[in-house]
């Protein structure tokens, strides 16, 4: 019974220092929450005290790819003029989080599925990447859409924050249409709930 009691223990132990959990809170329009289990708030090395960007203003972001984001903040979501016929799902990950590696088969999937409606955006939100990792990443998981690193976004991941509530815990989806974020899911989501949602914004 002791080695049972410690080894949940060192578990819940694991879930406070990384920040992922494999569980999930889904919102539609910030109204409706759907939590299907209870799980521990982490204290996660994920949250930053970068000033947010300012409302309204256009940003022009790097991804580790060499290329340029721009994205406008608004009270209610994001505005991709590059991706203005698309729905965006906005991806916070971890690079040493392993349930967000767990569900890039499910991502890569709603993508291909989506192609010609769907533009997919990847956050890494721990310590910024060496560009080793990220190459690694990019080719391990088919990772083929814009990536923008800790450092780059951290007024991004504060905006994030300060608006939805998030607490860090990785994975972290948003999913947006014509600047409006519709959907969130905080924690590892499944393959029906993002198919499901994206289905009701097509």
């Amino acid at each position: 019974m002791k080695k049972i009691l410690f080894s949940f223990s060192l578990l819940l132990f694991g879930l406070m220092i990384n920040g992922c959990v494999k569980n999930s809170t889904v919102t539609q329009n910030q109204q409706t929450t759907i939590q299907r289990t209870t799980v521990p708030t982490p204290i996660s090395p994920t949250i930053v005290t970068a000033p947010p960007l300012a409302m309204g203003d256009y940003d022009q972001l790097q991804t580790v790819q060499g290329t340029t984001l721009s994205l406008q903040e608004k009270s209610n979501g994001f505005v991709f003029p590059q991706y203005n016929n698309k729905i965006v799902l906005l991806q916070i990950f971890g690079q040493d989080c392993p349930y967000c590696f767990e569900e890039m088969p499910i991502i890569n999937n709603i993508k291909r599925k989506y192609a010609g409606n769907l533009q997919l955006i990847g956050i890494q939100a721990q310590e910024p990447m060496s560009k080793e990792t990220a190459s690694y990443l990019i080719q391990k998981f088919e990772m083929n859409y814009p990536i923008i690193d800790k450092d780059e976004g951290r007024g991004l991941l504060r905006f994030i924050q300060n608006t939805y509530g998030w607490t860090g815990i990785l994975p972290y989806t948003l999913i947006i249409k014509n600047g409006v974020t519709e959907y969130s899911f905080s924690g590892a989501v499944s393959h029906q709930e993002l198919d499901e949602a994206i289905k009701s914004l097509i």
